[in-house]
Order: C-alpha cells, then structure tokens, then sequence
C-alpha cells in the first residue's frame, strides 16, 4: 500500500527541492499561521453570559440551591451578598424547573395557595393567620411585577372587630419595595402602590398607609408623598427653576468659553409663606380734607333794661358808698354757632403675597483652566450675574473659579469590564475571519509565482516494476537533449523496451545532481 504513494512522495519531494530559499519560508509561514489560527479558535472561548436564576434568597435556599448546581457541575455566580444566583443564560429556564421538581427555594412569596390544602382542626384565628399571610404574598407578588420594583414585602396589620366604632382601630399597612438598580420610582408610581394596597385590603385608607424603600428612606408618609422619597410640589418647583436657569446660563457661558469648557450650578431659595396685607389710609399723601357740609348759625339780641345803677360790687352796697339812682340802659347780645362736616380720605388695599419668592440666589460657575484664559473669569462673573438677576442687597453672589477639568467619567470606569469584553469578543471574530484569510493570500501568491504546473505522476505495474511506454514516452521526451553521458542515453527512449523504475532509481543514486537538473527542467516546461 505504501509503494502506491511512494510516486507522489518522491514528487513532493523534488518540487520541494525546486523551490528558492524564499518560497519555503512562505509555504512554511502559511501552514504555522494555519496552525495558529486553529488553536487560536480553539482556546478563545466567547465569554459566557450568565443570568440570574433567583433573587432575594435567604441563606438557607441559597446554600441548598448552589449544592445541587455542584452536584451537577453547573457554573453560577453569586451577587448582592449572597442572595442572588447567576448561571449560564441557556440553563435558567431547565434549572428552575429541575430546583423546583426538588421543592427549592423553599422560602418563597406564598399566595391563596395556602389554601390549597384543607386540614381539619384549623382553629379560627390559624385561619385569619393564614388569609393574612396569603393577601401579603398576592399583594407582594403583584407589587414585584411594576416596572423598577426588583422586590416587594407587604405587612399588614388587621385588628379584630369591635362592637363599638368609636373604639374600633383602624387597619395598617406597611411596603418594603427593592428597587432595581439604576431605576427610581416616580411620584405616581408610589401613589399607585399606595391605592392598589388600599384598594385590596378591607377598611385600609390610603393615610394609613406607610411605604418604604430598601434604604428605609419613606416614599410615602401618612396621606402624601414624603419629601425623602418623592419629591412635593415647592421642591419641584425650585429644582425645576434651578435647572432652567442653570441651562440658560450654561448656554450664555458656552458661547465664551466654549462648549465642555463650563459647568454652572445654581442654588435657589424661595419664601412659599403666602401673606395677605388689609391696609386703611386716611388722608393719603398728604391730601387736605375736603368740606362735605357746613352750617352756620348767629342770634342777636337788643333791647332796654330797667334796674338800680351803679358798678356792681362791694363797694357800691356798703354804707359809705352813695347809692346811685334806679334807671334804664341799653342792652345787646349775639350768639353765634357753626358747623363744618369734612369728608375723610381713605385708601383701603389688600395686598396677597404669592408663595414662591425668592429670598436669595446662588450662582457656581467652573471654568476649564486648560481653555480660558483666567482674565476671562471676570467678565463672565459679570455677563452671569446680569443674566441671573443677581441683588447684592438680597444676599445673592455669584462664584467663578478657574480650575482644571478631569476628563475622566464615572461612566468609563463601568463600562470599562464591558468594553473590554467586546474588544475580545472582536478580537475573536477578527482571528476566525483575518488569518484564514491571510493564509489563502499567501499561498496564492506562492502558486501564482510558481507558475508550472504538476506533472501527471507516472502509473508502474507492480508485477513487473517497469514504466509503461506512453508515460515514459510523455514524461522522457525531448527534456534529456544536450545532457551528456550516461544520464541522455538512459533518459531518452530509446527504439526498444523502456527502462524500468530500478534503472531510474539507481541513475538517480549515482548520478543526482544530472536527475534533479531534468526534473527541474520538467517542472520549468510548459
């Protein structure tokens, strides 16, 4: 079997000794690039995504789950201290099913499904136990399924009947939510969980409903949205301005210095105390009153009186004073009386104070020093306080630092895992594509510069061991003219029998250097 071969090998061989120093460096170039793109396919394995399986498992369930995943020797991850789970994407949907065959997690959120099973002697109050626990867990499994709720733990608190209302308390509820990270749960979504509780438990007002998150900040408090978790309406109203003015300044900024050369904040307070201001003023701005009505009223009285004269006095009734004689005189009088009503000046204003005032003004403006020039500072202190309406008596000031910028973001720092996970994963694709490639390309060039083709290897019988004649007639003609000695008369054919394979080989072993100079001249030949 291997003397059928041997033809080819020896072939091989004389086309390998054909080729320059340079075509066997490029032929064995390509075959170790091919190797090393083989094994380079083999060991860079992509990265292997995984997914979480469960969540919010307690130690126990977590240490049986991660037992039977070892079991079966099935890589997993564990995060969020122990209570999260992770394996391979493709597994999670087998492996729940396979872990809850075996009953885990055993601690999970149970509904009505208490209910299930009915068991004799169940006492009343085990009953109103057990309707509790299953309207927590409905509850809670509904809240988990909102969007941004990782989790949710619902506690209630239902008190027995009384016979007297004015003694009867009222029914309480408290929410754990978990929030998914990187979401935050807005105003209405918070009021939604609120009603949907109060809405499922009998005699629960919304005001008695209390809601919380993982951090135990309170999203709702009471009748409202708390101010720790969700924002009122006088913070969304300052926040709001803060932002606007904030952006507007921004843009007036950037147009100086340039864009990514400033970073404005702003800082506002603002009076919400709404007043209302009754005023009366008499006489305003010094006007003089204005007569409304006068009256005036003069009597006059003449006439004679009859009677003793004399100057009224002491002296006129002692004895030594001569009394005067009884006579009549003249008399007159005159009453005179007025009256003058005025009417006042009045000014009544009431004046309502809205709430919203602002009371005083802050302005941080940050200016990259490796861009601005710090005399520039100044004139954007001034072009800021204009646009902001800056009142030094308020209190209002506005700060301008030049400083330089760190161009470093949060944002690569997490993305970075990531990012080096696509450069690999590109890498990878790049290997499986480029250096096939690459091999082709160079031996294409080596076979196009290598322009002659193979010559048809030349078929023997095995019985007798001689070389047919059309092949030794095709293989041996017309290449062996102007070789001298030995070598041209046994290669060319001659009138009789054709020389067999062993007459060839040992020409070749005597004389190798004629042998390899006529293959060489085969292979150059058209």
């Amino acid at each position: 079997m291997l003397r059928r071969f041997m033809p080819y090998w020896e072939l091989l061989r004389e086309r390998w000794d054909g080729l320059s120093q340079n075509r066997r460096v490029a032929i064995v170039a390509v075959g170790l690039t091919a190797i090393f793109a083989v094994a380079l396919l083999l060991l860079i394995q992509p990265p292997q995504q995984y997914a979480p399986l469960y969540s919010g498992l307690s130690a126990d369930d977590a240490a049986a789950i991660i037992e039977q995943l070892r079991q079966q020797g099935i890589p997993y991850k564990l995060s969020n201290d122990g209570t999260t789970i992770s394996v391979p994407a493709d597994q999670v949907a087998k492996l729940r099913l396979a872990l809850a065959a075996q009953g885990l997690p055993k601690s999970g959120t149970l509904g009505f499904e208490l209910f299930d099973r009915s068991s004799f002697g169940v006492t009343d109050f085990q009953q109103r136990v057990n309707y509790q626990r299953a309207l927590e867990g409905e509850l809670a499994r509904t809240i988990s399924q909102l969007d941004g709720v990782r989790s949710a733990r619902v506690h209630l608190v239902i008190p027995e009947q009384s016979l007297f209302t004015e003694q009867q308390q009222p029914t309480t509820a408290a929410v754990v939510l978990q929030v998914k990270p990187g979401s935050r749960l807005t105003d209405e979504q918070v009021r939604g969980v609120v009603h949907l509780v109060s809405a499922a438990v009998p005699g629960l007002q919304p005001e008695h409903v209390t809601v919380v998150d993982e951090s135990g900040s309170a999203l709702w408090s009471g009748g409202g949205v708390a101010a720790a978790g969700g924002m009122s309406d006088h913070l969304k109203a300052q926040r709001a301005f803060e932002t606007a003015m904030a952006t507007q300044l921004q843009t007036i900024v950037a147009r100086v210095v340039g864009n990514n050369n400033a970073a404005v904040q702003v800082s506002a307070s603002f009076d919400w105390d709404q007043r209302q201001v009754d005023s009366e003023i008499f006489s305003p701005n010094g006007t003089q009153p204005q007569v409304r009505s006068q009256q005036e009223r003069v009597q006059t009285t003449e006439g004679t009186a009859t009677g003793p004269i004399g100057v009224p006095g002491v002296d006129s009734n002692v004895d030594t004073y001569q009394e005067g004689a009884a006579g009549q005189h003249q008399q007159r009088s005159e009453l005179r009386e007025s009256t003058v009503n005025y009417e006042l000046s009045r000014q009544v204003e009431r004046v309502v104070q809205a709430p919203g005032k602002i009371q005083r003004l802050s302005v941080a403006v940050v200016l990259n020093s490796a861009a601005v020039d710090p005399a520039v500072a100044e004139h954007v202190r001034e072009l800021v306080a204009a646009a902001a309406g800056i009142v030094p008596e308020r209190g209002d000031q506005v700060t301008v630092s030049v400083v330089p910028f760190n161009t470093a973001t949060a944002v690569e720092a997490v993305a970075g895992p990531a990012l080096m996970d696509r450069v690999l994963e590109v890498a990878r694709i790049g290997a499986m594509v480029l250096i096939p490639l690459l091999a082709l390309l160079i031996a294409w060039r080596v076979l196009a510069a290598q322009r002659t083709p193979l010559p048809p290897v030349p078929r023997y019988d095995v019985a007798t061991d001689v070389l047919p004649g059309p092949a030794a007639a095709a293989g041996l003609g017309g290449s062996a003219v102007g070789l001298p000695g030995q070598a041209e008369a046994a290669l060319k054919p001659p009138s009789g029998p054709p020389p067999t394979l062993r007459e060839l080989q040992e020409l070749a072993k005597k004389d190798p250097a004629t042998v390899a100079h006529v293959v060489r001249a085969w292979l150059n030949e058209e």
